[in-house]
Formats: C-alpha cells, structure tokens, sequence
C-alpha cells in the first residue's frame, strides 16, 4: 500500500534520497553534493518550511517533493518553493508525483503560504493539469525552465470539491 510522509517520520531513507537527488540534480550545483544534501534534508522541520515528503510501499522509498524557502538563485525575491519532485523510474506513471506534489500545496496552505513556486525544464503538463500556472521562463545551467505558480488555498479547496 502506497503511503505518503513527512521524511522526518522515516529519517532512515535520508542518505538514499539525498543519493536520488544529487543523481538528478547535482549539474545544477555540483558544489551541493550528497553529503551537503543529507544535512539539509537531516535539518528539516516537520510543521514548516523546509519539509520534504516521501512515497513510500510499506518501508519501499518511491519518491519525494519538498517545500523550501529558496530554490532559484535568479528569483530570490520569491518563496516558498515546490522543489525535489523525483520518483524512482521503475515506479513512474502510476500517479506518485502527482500525489507528492498535491501532499506538498496542502501542507503550504496549512502552513499559510499564498502562493507557491515551481520550475522545471520538462514537466510543465503534469504541473498544469494538477492547477500549476506558468508565470515566466529562465536559464538556469543552461536549460530553459519553465517558471510556474498556484495559490495553495485555492487548490485545496479545489481537492475538496472533488472529494464530495
């Protein structure tokens, strides 16, 4: 059975996300490595920002999505940040990101964020059909990333409509 949790809940799986990250994300900063993503993630808080989520089948890590103040060095001006969104490849197109992204907008909206960040050079469909709006365009390593946006009140209670 395919469960969602805070990381804090499950500290044991921090060194293998940290692994997963860096793998997909380490060209974007190599200078932030696994060592340096391990503390970070070991830091988190659980009622706050940063935060991260994992997938997980009984004690299996699928994937995670975070919430983190910064993730654009180009806009420091905005925060907070969906950030971190990865699932395992074996375990892709089975709705896990989707659930990880919507498990963060609803911790946002608790936690009292209004707007909510993203980017990403390659899944602006999947952002857009769970409420994402895209706001802008920028090069980050050389790739352009679409810049994308949702009021997470606005979501959840999009989310709650659907569920009655």
């Amino acid at each position: 059975m395919i469960h969602i949790a805070p990381l804090t809940d499950v500290p044991h799986h921090i060194d293998a996300l940290a692994r997963w990250h860096f793998a997909q994300w380490g060209y974007l900063d190599p200078r932030h490595d696994v060592p340096m993503r391990v503390r970070e993630l070991a830091g988190e808080v659980r009622d706050g920002v940063p935060l991260t989520f994992v997938a997980l089948d009984d004690d299996t890590l699928l994937g995670s999505a975070s919430i983190v103040a910064q993730d654009l060095p180009t806009h420091p001006h905005l925060t907070p940040w969906l950030a971190s969104v990865y699932v395992d490849p074996p375990n892709r197109r089975r709705g896990i990101a989707s659930a990880l992204v919507d498990r963060v907008v609803v911790h946002a909206a608790t936690v009292g964020v209004g707007t909510l960040y993203l980017f990403t050079p390659d899944q602006e469909r999947l952002y857009d059909g769970l409420g994402w709006r895209k706001f802008g365009t920028t090069v980050l390593a050389g790739e352009t990333e679409t810049l994308m946006r949702i009021e997470p009140g606005a979501r959840v209670d999009a989310l709650a409509a659907l569920a009655r």
